[in-house]
C-alpha cells in the first residue's frame, strides 16, 4: 500500500468536510501558518467514521527528490497520540519514512485516521552540492549520510 496516498469519503463526507473548512481556516489565521494545528477537533473534522483517511498537514506527501540529500522525519497525530497543538511538536515521537510508513498502515488496519507533519534535513555529506562551512547552514541541524543512516529503505530510496 503507499501510504502517500489520501482517502477520503464519500461525497457526502467531503461536503460535510468542506463545510467544517471556515473553523480550519480561523485556526490558521490565528496561529499565523497555513499548517493544520495537531487537535483532536481538527482530526475529526477530516474524517469520516466509516473510512479512515490520512491527511498530510505540513511537510509534502512523502519524501521527493534525491534521498541523498535529504532525510525526511514524520510525525503522527491520531485520536491515541496524547498531546495536541504545541505540546504534540515537542513529545512526539520523530519517525524515520519506514517507520511513519509502518505506523499509519497500523492505524488503517484499525479504521483510524491520522494526520502527519513532516520535515526534511539535509544530509551531512561530502558529495552533496553544497557547502556546509558556508554561513547559510550555520545553525542548520544535518541528518546523517544517506551510507551512514541505518534506517530502512522505502519506496523512492528514502530512508
Amino acid at each position: 500500500m503507499n501510504w502517500c496516498s489520501h482517502a477520503r469519503g464519500s461525497l457526502t463526507a467531503r461536503t460535510d468536510w468542506l463545510r467544517k473548512i471556515d473553523d480550519t481556516r480561523s485556526l490558521r489565521r490565528s496561529t499565523g501558518t497555513n499548517m493544520m494545528s495537531p487537535t483532536y477537533r481538527n482530526l475529526q473534522s477530516t474524517t469520516s467514521w466509516w473510512r479512515p483517511s490520512v491527511s498530510f498537514c505540513s511537510g509534502g506527501p512523502g519524501p521527493h527528490g534525491n534521498p541523498r540529500f535529504y532525510k525526511f522525519y514524520w510525525r503522527v497525530f491520531s485520536l491515541e497520540c496524547p498531546w495536541e497543538e504545541a505540546d504534540f511538536f515537542k513529545y512526539a515521537p520523530v519517525l524515520c519514512s519506514a517507520d511513519c510508513e509502518k505506523e499509519v498502515e497500523r492505524l488503517l488496519r484499525q479504521r483510524r485516521s491520522c494526520m502527519i507533519y513532516g520535515f526534511k534535513r539535509p544530509r551531512r555529506d561530502p558529495n552533496n552540492p553544497w557547502d556546509i562551512t558556508h554561513a547559510k547552514w550555520a545553525n542548520t541541524e544535518f541528518a546523517v549520510s544517506w551510507d551512514a543512516d541505518t534506517d530502512q529503505i522505502v519506496e523512492g530510496g528514502h530512508r
